[in-house]
């Protein structure tokens, strides 16, 4: 662990729903948000930086996934599950059970009553990461991104 972000080797950065907006019904950052300022500023430093956005709700990730290296979805996994997963000790697992809009436009045009109807998602229902098989390693059979 260090104070300076420039010193990592790589930023873990939890992100919290937003709830922007006069009503706090907006689903994407405003840039307020101290984790939002420690991702931004990970990243200017040129660390490595992994987003765990917690997803109660589907937000707007667009900035989030131009800013981080990686992003995984966080639906309240414990700090021991994501630090092995990051890590390579267990693969991720899972598909997002609801499409993520691409912007709040997105999602102030779909209808209110018709789930995964946004013009351009930025991630559909079901989309999932996973670690692929390597021959490299026989002991961590998933060590490769996919």
């Amino acid at each position: 662990m260090v104070d300076d972000s420039a010193e990592a080797d790589l930023a873990l950065v939890r992100l919290a729903d937003p709830r922007s907006g006069s009503d706090l019904t907006g689903l994407e950052f405003t840039g307020s948000e101290p984790a939002y300022q420690a991702l931004q500023k990970a990243a200017r430093s040129g660390t490595r930086t992994v987003a765990t956005p917690k997803l109660d709700r589907p937000l707007v990730l667009t900035d989030v996934a131009r800013t981080a290296d990686a992003v995984l979805a966080d639906f309240g996994v414990s700090d021991a599950v994501l630090l092995d997963t990051v890590f390579g000790k267990r693969s991720p697992g899972g598909t997002l059970p609801f499409e993520l809009p691409s912007s709040q436009k997105e999602v102030e045009a779909q209808l209110g009553d018709m789930p995964d109807d946004t013009a351009h998602p930025l991630y559909e229902r079901g989309y999932g990461l996973h670690y692929r098989a390597s021959t490299r390693d026989p002991k961590f059979a998933d060590s490769n991104l996919r």
